[in-house]
């Protein structure tokens, strides 16, 4: 018999991969020091597809001055993904480290984006179509098929 724990994560990540999941909700007791803890929760509360600087999550601890001390902390995240700090990077441009390695940080932002987009384009597509629609009803009815198909094909 497996871990319930462990079969959690598993699914939670698959859900992730798959772009069916943006928060993880398992129970976390991360191992480091009070300030360590502290970075580490920020990083929690970064938005799905979205980025933040080193000097920013700096900030949201109250420690501006702290931003290589934050990117440390970040570097010693035991649980990378689950607590993302592949979403910060920095300021000046580029992707900043990442312990599992700069081409896997890439890549879950690149996921996280591409998910992100996939949501966008239907309503674009909505919206392109209920232009040329004539009265209510058949811009609703655009807007049904075009979202229908769009999940049907993607």
């Amino acid at each position: 018999p497996k871990h319930p724990l462990i079969v959690l994560v598993k699914t939670q990540l698959a859900e992730y991969f798959a772009g069916e999941r943006r928060i993880f909700d398992i129970p976390l007791c991360p191992v480091g020091s009070e300030f360590q803890k502290k970075v580490w929760n920020v990083l929690r509360k970064i938005p799905y597809g979205e980025t933040l600087s080193y000097g920013e999550e700096a900030k949201k601890i109250g420690k501006a001055a702290a931003a290589r001390a934050v990117g440390s902390a970040n570097g010693k995240n035991p649980i990378p993904i689950i607590v993302p700090c592949h979403r910060v990077v920095p300021k000046s441009g580029g992707l900043g480290g990442y312990s599992g390695g700069e081409h896997r940080k890439a890549l879950l932002l690149k996921l996280e984006r591409h998910y992100l987009a996939a949501e966008i384009r239907p309503v674009k597509k909505v919206k392109k179509a209920k232009k040329s629609a004539k009265n209510k009803s058949a811009k609703k009815a655009v807007k049904k098929t075009v979202t229908k198909n769009y999940k049907k094909n993607n």
